[in-house]
């Protein structure tokens, strides 16, 4: 995972946990989570 990766990744999960940020999941992050086989509300849990 590149570095720009990891940030974008930093701040959607940002988002998530506060309510008031909440954002869709970039399309850019979608491959990256099947890569590590993982949901997205497991990520945010």
């Amino acid at each position: 995972m590149g570095l720009g990766d990891y940030l974008q990744l930093l701040d959607w999960t940002g988002r998530q946990i506060r309510s008031e940020k909440r954002g869709a999941m970039p399309a850019n992050l979608e491959p990256l989570f099947e890569r590590l086989g993982i949901s997205t509300e497991l990520w945010v849990d």
